[in-house]
């Protein structure tokens, strides 16, 4: 990342209680109370599933490189370790405007942005990892905290907690009604699960459950009125117990 980072605002009020989540040199979970264990990984819509650039949803779609998303921090093929300068986990890139495809219609399924998440139940090191679920209840534990130092523009993020059979439309914090979640400053942020859901634009959404968490995600949300270029850091991670 260039350049110094902001200091990280906090919310009004004091923070709730949790259990810290510290992500070691290595880029997986450090050992906790909660017993979340997994690594941090990041794709988009160029570089797809397996990080491999050319191989994600929009050029395989057909689209050009230029129409897709890009990822600069963490480097594609790169573990996602910390910031060496104890920033904390530090994602950058834009992700690029939806343009319209060859049957007419905006290419949303196709051009999406980019996602940096970590796994909370899946000690399978592998390239390819068997994912596992976390049961949030069975530890105690009632949501999802953390600090974000910048935001990108206009707001286009969304706090997303995966569970089997909805990777590809998870529900998210304030997904019943609206299309982000409200992360629009920077600041210290607390998810409770009873906040998270939809996404509404999906039909036939199951309900959130969040007994079968596979990995929490940030999603920097393409939009088809320009590009949302995004440069930000996280820190003090937890899940919450109150």
């Amino acid at each position: 990342m260039a350049g110094g980072r902001a200091g990280t605002g906090g919310a009004a009020g004091a923070p709730g209680m949790g259990i810290a989540l510290v992500t070691n040199d290595a880029g997986w979970l450090e050992p906790n109370p909660a017993g979340a264990v997994g690594s941090w990984w990041a794709t988009n819509d160029y570089i797809g599933a397996t990080s491999t650039p050319g191989t994600g949803d929009c050029p395989t779609a057909g689209f050009p490189m230029s129409a897709c998303s890009t990822l600069t921090t963490p480097a594609t093929g790169t573990p996602f370790v910390p910031d060496p300068n104890a920033w904390g986990m530090c994602a950058s890139g834009t992700s690029a405007k939806v343009v319209t495809g060859s049957d007419g219609t905006l290419a949303w399924q196709f051009i999406w942005g980019n996602i940096i998440a970590f796994n909370l139940a899946t000690p399978d090191p592998s390239p390819m990892p068997v994912v596992g679920s976390y049961d949030a209840p069975v530890h105690g534990i009632t949501g999802f905290a953390f600090d974000i130092d910048a935001v990108p523009a206009g707001g286009h993020l969304r706090v997303m907690f995966a569970t089997p059979g909805t990777e590809n439309h998870p529900a998210y914090w304030d997904g019943v009604s609206n299309d982000t979640s409200p992360v629009l400053n920077p600041g210290h942020y607390e998810v409770r699960w009873p906040d998270v859901g939809g996404p509404f634009w999906f039909a036939g959404a199951p309900p959130f459950d969040p007994t079968k968490i596979e990995w929490v995600a940030f999603h920097v949300v393409s939009t088809d009125i320009a590009p949302v270029p995004f440069d930000f850091c996280l820190t003090n991670l937890s899940l919450l117990t109150d």
